[in-house]
């Protein structure tokens, strides 16, 4: 708008130049062209020339991010869009991005402390002029509590340690009482050994005569160990009149005599 208004306003005062040279009243109408031509220029051009005021929306707040969105510009030479903040302590801005694109209207800004409260704006910027918009605050989130979930952690491993203490006092329990029901038998063994009864007799083993440490030793010498009784002869013949078996020349049974 402002090239086509300075074009027309050029080609109106060579027209009137060449139409009068030299005469005032050739002069009086390039004023009068000038005048109509600035006016004009500052009636139709004036708005699209100033930067625009755009509005600022923050929204999806956490603790060190937030969503900001802007409304577009409608710059006729536009340059960029400077992205703003500060905490509310602070004197001065800090630029955070700048984006050169005029329908890009949103930014996820990243970087902040969690509850913190801070100031943002949107500076719309174009090649005469800036505009910044009106600020809008904001208070990030809480962070994550690190020390309860620290304190969650040891309490976790604490149980731990005590199921595993508890665990081994159970086992060494049971292991004792193995021990002691062991040696119960074996002792109850020691007092009452087992006897062994023969197949189709009632008769049992003898009991093994213990060592007798103050009988063995006589006289500085081992003594013999008793002797044992012999064993009865085996009947090598059998009475002719009853059958029994003979352990000398008469039958033990019958009475007969046997040669």
């Amino acid at each position: 708008m402002l090239f086509a208004i300075s074009h027309l306003g050029r080609t109106f005062i060579k027209y009137w130049a060449r139409q009068s040279m030299g005469s005032v009243a050739a002069l009086k109408r390039v004023v009068l062209v000038v005048g109509i031509c600035l006016v004009a220029i500052l009636l139709l051009g004036g708005p699209a020339l100033a930067a625009t005021k755009v509005t600022v929306t923050i929204s999806d707040v956490r603790s060190t991010s937030v969503q900001v969105s802007w409304t577009e510009t409608n710059d006729t030479c536009f340059k960029d869009y400077r992205l703003q903040y500060q905490r509310t302590t602070a004197a001065g801005w800090s630029d955070d991005v700048v984006i050169n694109s005029s329908t890009t209207t949103s930014y996820r800004s990243v970087g902040y402390t969690p509850e913190v409260t801070y100031n943002f704006r949107v500076v719309d910027e174009d090649c005469t002029s800036v505009q910044a918009s009106d600020p809008v605050s904001f208070r990030t989130l809480p962070g994550p509590n690190l020390g309860a979930a620290a304190a969650a952690g040891i309490g976790a491993l604490v149980l731990l340690l005590v199921i595993l203490v508890v665990i081994a006092a159970a086992i060494g329990f049971v292991v004792q009482l193995a021990k002691r029901a062991a040696a119960r038998a074996l002792v109850g063994l020691s007092k009452n050994p087992p006897t062994a009864t023969l197949p189709g007799t009632s008769s049992t083993l003898p009991t093994p005569t213990p060592w007798d440490s103050s009988t063995a030793f006589q006289g500085g010498q081992p003594s013999a160990p008793s002797a044992a009784q012999p064993a009865a002869p085996v009947p090598l013949k059998f009475c002719t009149s009853c059958g029994s078996p003979l352990n000398g020349p008469f039958c033990a049974k019958c009475g007969n005599k046997n040669w």
